[in-house]
């Protein structure tokens, strides 16, 4: 490595490996060791602050790891965890509630895996993530309230679809659910062993064939509702007069009029749009006195539906108790059916990260804890199914 006069410090300690790249830029603005120092931004080097004693670890625990929470530029905490619970630290001193109380929150994080825990944060939601637990928010709910809370994902995601895994297999196995309304609980019955203790908590996606594809109205009154998620289409026919209404209902709330249309003798409607929320019924709904000669239907193009559930207890390795999140179209056994991509069992994501306001997950071991057997029996389980 050439002598040459160092003007500058910004670049901090340089690798090695680049210790003949003389022509880098930053190979005149570094050094092999800056210890115990800091770079400034204006080019020299000061030596780092002291410390000073503050508190011992929380529990006397011999395993502590330092997190930082930033909540604005004047308000920043410093979360001590450590096994199985954090403390937060403010100005310089541990952060006391209203009742001069230590600030503590219970977390599920041992502390042989504090170290491979990855957060990042935005406002006052800081985001955790860990191959061997379930993603969770850190909140910090008011200035001395912080909650840490599992995140209740709805949408997925799966694995591939099961009937998907091996064509060559002429029994892939199917599942049962005896509940299908959004809300409710049942039982999901799996005709191979499936379910491990670790699947509670876990997404399954059941799909059907759809047994309703069209609702319609004639005359004055109200139709049967249509529950898509996906294209749709309204059609009016006849010589009517009168006002009619498309009407939306989201999850449990109230019926609302979509759309409305008003016609003497002189108009008939299609049109088509499409629904991206899940759970979401339409009908139609005329006003009273509307002519008897009028007739509409809703129709999709959608041949199968597809509904979600939540394990949220394993009996067995063939049956396990779970609740419906988005509506299924049947009780029927399917071989169409997903499970979801992250478990006790498949393992979950072991960084985190925003990309243009999107929360983005990486590093999922799908898969690597399976037993042997389902590895056997599901060997492409890795794969993941669009979402």
């Amino acid at each position: 490595m050439p002598n040459l006069a160092i003007m500058g410090f910004f670049s901090g300690e340089l690798s090695p490996k680049i210790d003949t790249r003389f022509d880098i830029e930053k190979y005149q603005r570094g050094c092999r060791i800056l210890q115990n120092m800091i770079a400034t931004k204006y080019g020299g080097a000061e030596r780092r602050p002291g410390t000073y004693y503050i508190a011992s670890s929380y529990g006397s625990a011999d395993i502590v790891r330092m997190l930082e929470f930033i909540y604005s530029a004047s308000v920043a905490y410093k979360i001590e965890s450590t096994d199985y619970a954090f403390r937060f630290y403010f100005d310089d001193a541990i952060l006391l509630d209203e009742s001069s109380n230590q600030v503590v929150t219970t977390t599920p994080y041992e502390e042989s895996d504090l170290f491979q825990l990855q957060y990042t944060q935005i406002g006052d939601v800081m985001w955790l993530v860990h191959s061997g637990y379930a993603q969770r928010t850190l909140s910090r709910t008011d200035p001395y309230t912080f909650e840490i809370e599992e995140i209740d994902f709805r949408k997925g995601p799966f694995l591939i679809r099961n009937d998907l895994l091996d064509l060559t297999i002429t029994d892939p196995g199917t599942m049962t659910c005896s509940a299908t309304a959004a809300g409710s609980y049942g039982t999901l019955v799996s005709s191979n062993s499936v379910f491990h203790q670790g699947h509670k908590g876990a997404l399954f996606k059941l799909t059907h064939p759809r047994t309703t594809t069209i609702v319609e109205q004639q005359g004055d009154g109200t139709s049967d509702e249509l529950t898509v998620k996906g294209a749709m289409t309204l059609v009016s026919r006849g010589t009517w007069t009168g006002t009619f209404y498309v009407q939306r209902k989201e999850q449990n709330a109230e019926w609302e009029n979509f759309r409305s249309y008003k016609g003497n003798n002189n108009r008939n409607i299609i049109e088509s749009w499409t629904e991206e929320n899940v759970n979401v019924s339409f009908r139609i709904h005329t006003e009273s006195g509307m002519s008897s000669k009028f007739r509409a239907d809703i129709s999709t193009q959608e041949g199968q539906k597809s509904g979600v559930v939540k394990i949220v207890g394993v009996g067995s390795s063939y049956s396990a108790t779970v609740e419906v999140y988005s509506e299924l179209d049947s009780t029927a056994a399917t071989v169409r059916w997903a499970e979801g991509a992250w478990s006790g069992v498949r393992g979950y994501p072991a960084s985190v990260t925003f990309f243009e306001d999107r929360c983005v997950y990486a590093g999922a071991t799908t898969g690597s804890d399976a037993t042997s057997t389902q590895e056997k029996d599901y060997p492409s389980l890795r794969q993941l199914e669009g979402v």
